[in-house]
């Protein structure tokens, strides 16, 4: 459950029949390496949409055990 806010707004806001498309963006730190992870819901009509995701290792970060 989204808190109140401009995030949830943004998500959940009163855009029926008018929102074309929808994209959320995580950067995500797993196992040393940052990776991005994006969700895309495109609108086809008001109650018909597609879903699709993407992840994408951006860089891995090599801790130096020397510091």
């Amino acid at each position: 459950m989204i808190g109140d806010g401009p995030f949830k707004d943004a998500c959940e806001g009163n855009t029926k029949g008018r929102l074309l498309r929808q994209v959320v963006i995580n950067y995500i730190l797993e196992d040393d390496t940052v990776t991005k992870q994006t969700a895309t819901r495109a609108f086809q009509g008001a109650d018909d949409y597609f879903d699709s995701t993407c992840s994408e290792p951006l860089v891995t970060i090599h801790k130096n055990e020397n510091v």
